[in-house]
């Protein structure tokens, strides 16, 4: 079989997935183009964090819920079954729930780190 015919897929539920302390959680790369300038993954977080978003971003909440101010505008709500996109170099502030569980697809003109 070609690999031009393989499908990643994966199950959010019971994916294995790698530490990730610095935003209270863990994350499972579930895909990355060969170039790494997309990046398909899975992320438990908790806590605050602020960044300047260093790719474009679209994620769908799984589960837990969030609250997000983008460049420094009104609180946005997020709870599971939300989806939102973010661009590369807005400031981006997260209040996250204890459970919160997001699905992405980040994109990017360089390669991607996570």
């Amino acid at each position: 079989m070609s690999t031009e015919n393989i499908v990643p897929h994966f199950h959010v539920a019971t994916t294995p997935h790698d530490p990730l302390p610095e935003y209270g959680g863990r994350k499972a790369i579930l895909y990355h183009s060969a170039d790494r300038k997309r990046v398909a993954a899975s992320f438990h977080e908790s806590g605050k964090a602020s960044m300047t978003m260093p790719f474009d971003d679209f994620s769908y909440v799984v589960a837990g819920t969030a609250q997000m101010t983008v460049d420094g505008g009104e609180p946005i709500s997020l709870k599971a079954g939300d989806a939102f996109y973010l661009k590369q170099g807005q400031d981006v502030t997260f209040d996250l729930s204890h459970d919160f569980h997001v699905v992405a697809m980040l994109v990017s003109d360089d390669p991607i780190e996570v």
